[in-house]
């Protein structure tokens, strides 16, 4: 587990609104509360069908946040083991 992935372990997640975006408040372990949103996206036949509709994920969707769950930033080339 890499610094970021323990801190945010230590974050207390709530949701609070979906619509094109999902929004989200993240309490920190300091008691500071932080605004979060996100918006995702497929071209798969799940997504266009039932995905967004029932408010589900496809495993596309889910294989990227886990390989940016993983690496610890969203850039190509991002170190994890330095600040970029």
């Amino acid at each position: 587990m890499n610094y970021i992935q323990k801190k945010a372990s230590k974050h207390e997640v709530t949701h609070e609104m979906s619509g094109k975006k999902h929004f989200f408040k993240v309490k920190s372990e300091s008691g500071e509360d932080h605004s979060v949103s996100i918006q995702v996206n497929c071209d798969c036949t799940f997504m266009s069908v039932q995905g967004v509709a029932n408010g589900q994920i496809c495993s596309h969707i889910l294989a990227v946040a886990n390989k940016i769950s993983k690496d610890g930033g969203v850039k190509d080339g991002y170190d994890k083991n330095k600040r970029n």
